[in-house]
């Protein structure tokens, strides 16, 4: 079985057709310095799990010069922003209980209020706990 690689997505009609309906959408200028004179990237804010490049909603992508476009990339290429790009979350809720998860490893001050929400809470306390044990031990190295 063949998969076929992104870059040959992008060949696709569909993905094409969506990429004219966001430069439409942004009226062809680039959203972070408004040019609308140097060559334009349509950029994915995200990826989702299964999603086929041309399957996002128009408010899901920017459209923007090639110069914005590589210091956007520039910008996040850290590994807090590529781990959160990549986690294939379906929706509000899904990102909502990944902060609340980072929101008991920082100790965060929060009241989850169901049950859920709490053994979330409780795992980042939980792995917070378990990262600072072998920092601990590291550092006594």
């Amino acid at each position: 079985m063949s998969t076929i690689s992104y870059a040959q997505k992008l060949l696709d009609p569909r993905w094409q057709k969506k990429r004219l309906e966001v430069m439409q959408d942004n009226d062809f200028a680039c959203n972070i310095c408004g040019d609308s004179e140097a060559t334009l990237h349509v950029h994915h804010n995200m990826y989702l799990k299964g999603k086929e490049p041309w399957e996002y909603e128009l408010e899901q992508f920017s459209l923007l010069c090639k110069n914005c476009h590589a210091m956007e990339h520039a910008d996040k290429d850290n590994l807090f922003f590529e781990v959160m790009s990549r986690l294939h979350l379906d929706g509000p809720q899904c990102k909502k209980e990944v902060a609340i998860i980072i929101a008991g490893f920082s100790y965060y001050d929060y009241e989850p209020e169901i049950d859920f929400h709490r053994e979330l809470y409780e795992l980042g306390r939980n792995l917070s706990e378990a990262y600072w044990s072998i920092i601990d031990r590291k550092a006594s190295k």
